[in-house]
């Protein structure tokens, strides 16, 4: 399986975020946004994949039955967080 690679710098992903969480953003940047974001999310399945997968193999050695999940924060959520949290980047979300 292979894994996307940031095809944005910090800088842009955190401009992304300022014109997402904008009430006065146009049409035009908010499709360049939303593809930033997108593109923000899919780097992160391989860190995710990775951190859960070797939580499984060592909870599993400690309780069998134990349950181990993992998701990607949906576009709405970022979102939100970041219309509620001014000072906060996409970036760091």
């Amino acid at each position: 399986m292979s894994f996307a690679k940031p095809t944005y710098l910090t800088s842009e992903v955190n401009r992304a975020g300022r014109v997402l969480a904008s009430s006065s953003s146009t049409p035009i940047e908010i499709d360049w946004a939303t593809d930033v974001l997108a593109d923000w999310r899919a780097c992160h399945l391989y860190p995710i994949n990775t951190f859960q997968s070797t939580l499984r193999g060592r909870v599993g050695k400690i309780d069998r039955y134990a349950i181990v999940a993992q998701r990607l924060k949906r576009a709405p959520s970022f979102i939100s967080k970041l219309r509620g949290f001014k000072s906060m980047n996409l970036s760091q979300v």
